[in-house]
């Protein structure tokens, strides 16, 4: 059912960051499936407002903040939401963060209630199950549970 793999998966966990001779913070994070779901989700949608917002989608030589690229704009989606996180900057409150998983019906039920006897199946040979977030990262039934 995938808990081994997804305990193996929250044990090697890690962030990490260190300044670049440039002058530049270069950073690493290695998240589980689920957790990396709530993140990714919540820089999509900051970087999403800040493109709908505030970027005019035309580069000016003059003005760096206008006509981001989408690294750029997903690097200040980040700074955003750790000012956010810190009680400062523009975003007050909490930021919704949508996650769009696709599961099939027996990982989900199976766990919450046994199947009708019409619809039983022999799990053995079913197919295999198919749980993963909207950009096909596999997620277990356990950890799609949780997110719900």
């Amino acid at each position: 059912d995938g808990r081994r793999r997804a305990a193996l998966q929250h044990n090697r966990r890690k962030a990490c960051w260190h300044p670049g001779p440039d002058g530049m913070v270069h950073g690493r994070v290695d998240l589980a499936p689920d957790a990396g779901a709530i993140v990714t989700g919540a820089l999509h949608t900051i970087s999403e407002r800040l493109w709908r917002d505030e970027d005019d989608r035309t580069p000016d030589p003059s003005d760096p903040a206008r006509g981001r690229s989408v690294v750029q704009r997903n690097a200040d989606a980040f700074v955003e939401m750790a000012r956010g996180a810190n009680g400062g900057g523009a975003t007050v409150g909490r930021t919704r963060v949508d996650v769009l998983a696709v599961v099939d019906y027996h990982s989900l039920a199976d766990k919450v209630a046994a199947p009708p006897a019409d619809t039983a199946t022999d799990h053995a040979t079913a197919t295999p199950a198919r749980c993963e977030t909207a950009d096909h990262t596999p997620i277990t039934p356990a950890a799609m549970r949780r997110l719900a």
